[in-house]
């Protein structure tokens, strides 16, 4: 699996228990990496086959794949993503994830290690 750079631009609504984020990749590697990687992740998860990794809400993510929904749509600049759960717990480990994903694109890897080490 081909990782993601933090050049990918990751903006999220979060409203109730959904969460809609767009990803914009720049150039055309960028794009057909965001594009695969997000839609490897959502087949991890449908599979229940739980990726280890640098994040703290994953795991309650993968653990619970079957409690909310996740939508994926490819478009021409990237992907949109909406997750949804009813769940406060669900909702809650999706929002983190956002942010996680958030801060490595902002930060790149520093604020995965921050994340790693509970900061």
């Amino acid at each position: 699996m081909t990782g993601i750079t933090r050049r990918a631009a990751l903006g999220l609504l979060a409203g109730g228990g959904a969460l809609v984020g767009l990803g914009l990749a720049g150039g055309y590697l960028l794009l057909a990496l965001l594009q695969a990687h997000v839609s490897s992740m959502y087949t991890h998860l449908n599979q229940r086959a739980e990726v280890t990794c640098m994040s703290s809400s994953l795991p309650t993510l993968f653990r619970n794949s079957t409690s909310y929904r996740r939508e994926l749509t490819t478009t021409a600049k990237g992907v949109v993503v909406t997750e949804t759960s009813t769940d406060p717990r669900i909702t809650s480990a999706i929002r983190d994830h956002a942010q996680e994903v958030s801060g490595f694109v902002h930060d790149g890897m520093p604020a995965m290690m921050r994340g790693m080490m509970g900061r």
